[in-house]
């Protein structure tokens, strides 16, 4: 279903049409017969001039193709649409629909209707009666979640919906996307007021619709992301799948939920079936990459990251992946470092700390030591990535003790403020822990590495977890508990989810342990110069038993 073409004269109609097709979408999204290609993938083709019909159908993987244009003119609404063969570029069906704003509610499902019968695609008894349901019978509320829907900023679009439910307090779409936005919101800004609001209106969505896919997926998203209860979140997902099996977020989020259970085969399985629903989504592809990274599967997550390389040429971040995965690969910084020879440095400074970091990995300290003197900014977009900090790495590394010291002095208490913000959020425990061995505080680091894998065990989350252990790993190696340190790399090597990137010295990869200087306290041991001189184990994707949350 291709981009609505909006003629509204009025600028104060502006997303007006976006949320149409939305709404249409979502709607045909609910029909197991079909397979709907979600909004993302197709925003590339907002311009109706010129459309090759044969050439979007090949690069969306689709047989037909929708398009149309809404025109909102006062208290009318009219849109046109068309259905198109796109294999042979012929029309199929076509409709008009001249309305009352009040009398298009319920177009949506009237339309997906006509477009499933027009396609001769099955229409199950329930599903017939979830497309005849009207959302609201409230126009002005109705104009109000259609404009969210179009909006790009979630927090505006979080008040438009907000503002829907005031004037139809029954309004429960309204309601699960709010819920939806806010847990989104959550991760930038007030995160516990956010995430209270979520569960509010997830709960009250469901208690006014207790069949609605989008009210099951808000819940799910506020017990997966805010609460963490794995089991529960999952369950509802597969309620809202039944009820909306074209929507690519739920199978975006089943896979991450399956990642933290340690079923790291059934989250690719996840991660591909939201591809393919949105094959042009960026986050969906970027996902799905970043799973197969976490799995040691080099070639798999070059194959994805590349991909997504296709679709946004100039991405920075895709291509500080690739660069990362050049040396997992091969174990050659200079050569990664040429893939960002032409990058431009970002705002937040990731593309001058993957430099400083890449010349780590290839002990050029003098080279970053001048990236980060170059960088004029004190650290780079969030306080776990200091600029003293790192400035404090490159002087160990050189071996200027009292130089490291005095950068580490000053970035401490950042750092420790910026873990106290948040007690419960383990990677804040973990990057302090890993500051406090770089300065051999050996109790302090072990404390807060410790507590960084209560908060995320493997048990429950076998995915940040592994991650955790990985930086006890790198603590015990920096503090001179050599043994230790070798029995969990042991283990480690062929765990999924012990690494990450970008900058993430407690990277259990052979080619991470080869070339960081963090691990050269262990080169002399005979059991670290044997996993060094092995190939790299294969990765065991077993799952782990999970402890009930």
């Amino acid at each position: 279903m291709l981009p609505f073409q909006d003629l509204s004269d009025n600028k104060d109609n502006s997303g007006f049409g976006a949320g149409i097709q939305d709404d249409v979408l979502t709607s045909l999204a609910q029909i197991h017969d079909l397979k709907v290609i979600s909004r993302t993938s197709v925003v590339a083709y907002q311009k109706p001039d010129g459309r090759n019909m044969r050439a979007i159908g090949r690069a969306l993987g689709v047989a037909n193709v929708l398009e149309g244009s809404v025109r909102r003119a006062g208290n009318r609404v009219l849109v046109n649409v068309q259905l198109i063969d796109a294999r042979h570029d012929r029309h199929l069906w076509a409709e008009r629909y001249d309305r009352t704003v009040a009398d298009s509610i319920g177009l949506q499902g009237e339309l997906a209707t006509q477009i499933a019968v027009a396609l001769k695609a099955t229409l199950a008894p329930e599903e017939k009666a979830r497309l005849s349901v009207k959302p609201t019978d409230n126009s002005e509320a109705y104009v109000l979640y259609l404009t969210a829907l179009g909006k790009k900023d979630e927090i505006a679009a979080e008040e438009l919906c907000v503002q829907a439910t005031a004037l139809d307090p029954t309004f429960a779409s309204a309601y699960a996307r709010a819920s939806l936005l806010n847990s989104v919101i959550a991760g930038y800004e007030q995160p516990r007021v956010r995430k209270a609001k979520a569960r509010a209106q997830a709960e009250e969505a469901l208690r006014l619709a207790p069949t609605l896919g989008e009210a099951h997926m808000a819940l799910g998203l506020c017990l997966y992301w805010g609460d963490r209860k794995y089991d529960a979140a999952l369950k509802e997902f597969q309620l809202a799948a039944a009820a909306s099996p074209n929507n690519a977020w739920i199978y975006n989020y089943v896979g991450g939920i399956y990642r933290r259970q340690g079923r790291w085969r059934e989250a690719v399985a996840s991660f591909d079936r939201a591809v393919s629903l949105d094959p042009r989504n960026v986050e969906m592809i970027f996902a799905a990459a970043n799973n197969r990274l976490f799995m040691r599967d080099w070639a798999g997550a070059t194959a994805r990251f590349s991909q997504l390389l296709e679709i946004k040429p100039k991405s920075s971040l895709t291509k500080i992946a690739l660069a990362y995965l050049a040396v997992s690969r091969g174990g050659e910084p200079g050569a990664s470092q040429t893939l960002l020879r032409d990058v431009p440095e970002d705002a937040d400074g990731l593309v001058t700390l993957t430099r400083w970091d890449l010349a780590m990995l290839a002990r050029d300290y003098a080279t970053a030591e001048k990236i980060l003197r170059d960088f004029t900014s004190k650290d780079f977009g969030s306080k776990d990535f200091q600029k003293t900090s790192c400035q404090g790495r490159t002087a160990l590394a050189r071996g200027d003790i009292e130089s490291a010291r005095r950068y580490f002095a000053e970035a401490t208490p950042i750092m420790e403020s910026w873990a106290h913000e948040d007690p419960d959020d383990p990677d804040r425990h973990a990057e302090l822990g890993l500051l406090y061995a770089y300065m051999q505080g050996k109790e302090e680091a072990l404390r807060e590495c410790r507590r960084a894998i209560e908060l995320a065990p493997e048990s429950q989350d076998a995915f940040h977890g592994a991650l955790f252990q990985g930086d006890l790993a790198l603590v015990y190696a920096l503090v001179g508990e050599a043994d230790q340190a070798i029995t969990l790399i042991e283990r480690l090597l062929s765990t999924p989810g012990a690494l990450s990137w970008p900058i993430s010295p407690q990277n259990i990869t052979l080619a991470d342990l080869r070339l960081r200087w963090e691990w050269d306290s262990l080169r002399s041991n005979p059991r670290f110069q044997k996993i060094l001189a092995a190939p790299e184990p294969k990765t065991a994707l077993t799952t782990i038993a999970q402890t009930k949350r």
